[in-house]
């Protein structure tokens, strides 16, 4: 019996891992805002779309979600900004920066906001958790 249940103990662990995972499709705020840019260095403003159907201005802070991990915009983290400069928005999603890196070297880095941010309802908010929360 116990040699029974943990087979299927095992057979669930693997049914759970072979189950393709939506946060990606979750995160991917820019399938419901448009209008994205860099506003005063870190903050990011879009267009997204209300539960209404209608789209509502928001923005988020950056320096709130990403970090310079020695060089490397990282998402979750935290302020990247004070560390990393010639900020830019490609595509409206990709976050490009030189950042400092430990050996005081600025490197090229850039990170995809659609595995950071989601729309909730309007509002810009992380996917990693309750990091930030957005103003609408």
């Amino acid at each position: 019996m116990a040699l029974l249940s943990r087979r299927l103990l095992l057979l669930a662990g693997i049914l759970v891992l072979l189950v393709p995972s939506t946060a990606a499709e979750y995160c991917n705020f820019t399938d419901t805002c448009t209008e994205v840019e860099l506003f005063y260095g870190d903050n990011l403003f879009a267009a997204c779309k209300g539960p209404q159907g209608d789209y509502l201005q928001t923005y988020i802070s950056l320096n709130s979600l990403v970090g310079n991990d020695v060089g490397k915009l990282t998402c979750p983290g935290k302020a990247f900004y004070p560390s990393c400069d010639d900020l830019s928005l490609v595509d409206g999603h990709i976050l490009k920066a030189k950042c400092l890196g430990e050996d005081w070297t600025f490197y090229d880095s850039s990170i995809d906001l659609n595995n950071c941010l989601k729309n909730s309802d309007g509002s810009l908010n992380s996917c990693n958790s309750d990091l930030s929360k957005a103003t609408a």
